[in-house]
C-alpha cells in the first residue's frame, strides 16, 4: 500500500493538523451515551485539546473558549491543554452535535476530499488555525428542561 499525501498541508494560515475522533465514553453523536450523567463527566464540553507549546504560541489557556476554523467552516470549543497532545496538531471528539452544544460539531471543519479507492473521508488531517474567542460575559442556567438556546456565541448541555 502506497501512502498518499494529504489534499491539504499545513501553512502560515492554517498552522495546527487537525485530527478528530472518537472519546472513550462517548459514541457517535451521543444520542444515548450523552443522556448518560457518569459518561458525560469526563467531557462535559466541547474541547480541542492542543500542546502546551501550540497553546501558549496562539495565546490560549486551559479552559478558554476558542474559534477553531478550517477551510470549510469554524467551531467554538474549549482549550484544553494536554502533554500528551502532539505538538503542531489539534484534537477534536467527533461528538458534540446540536442537539448538545453551538457550532461545536467537527463535521463543520472537514475536508469534503475523500480517498479515490475506499470513498472515506479524509477525517484525519485538515490544516486548521485557532484564536481565543472573546466573550463578554459567561453564565450557568439549571434547568430540567431541554433547552436549545439561539443568539449565543456558545452554549453547551450537559445531562
Amino acid at each position: 500500500v502506497r501512502q498518499e499525501a494529504t489534499a491539504f498541508t499545513v501553512d502560515a494560515d492554517y498552522p495546527l493538523a487537525l485530527n478528530t475522533g472518537r472519546l472513550r465514553d462517548q459514541w457517535h453523536t451521543m444520542t444515548r451515551t450523552g443522556t448518560v450523567p457518569r459518561l458525560m463527566a469526563n467531557a462535559p464540553e466541547p474541547a480541542v485539546d492542543l500542546n502546551p507549546a501550540d497553546a501558549a504560541a496562539h495565546q490560549l489557556k486551559d479552559g478558554d473558549l476558542a474559534h477553531l476554523s478550517t477551510r470549510f467552516g469554524f467551531v467554538r470549543a474549549r482549550v484544553r491543554v494536554a502533554n500528551a497532545q502532539r505538538r503542531g496538531h489539534a484534537f477534536m471528539p467527533m461528538h458534540w452535535s446540536g442537539q448538545f452544544a453551538a457550532r461545536a460539531a467537527a463535521g463543520l471543519l472537514s475536508s469534503p476530499v475523500t480517498d479515490p479507492h475506499s470513498g472515506q473521508p479524509e477525517l484525519k488531517h485538515v490544516p486548521a488555525r485557532i484564536v481565543r474567542e472573546n466573550t463578554g460575559w459567561a453564565g450557568v442556567l439549571i434547568t430540567r428542561r431541554n433547552l436549545r438556546p439561539t443568539g449565543f456565541v456558545h452554549w453547551s448541555r450537559y445531562t
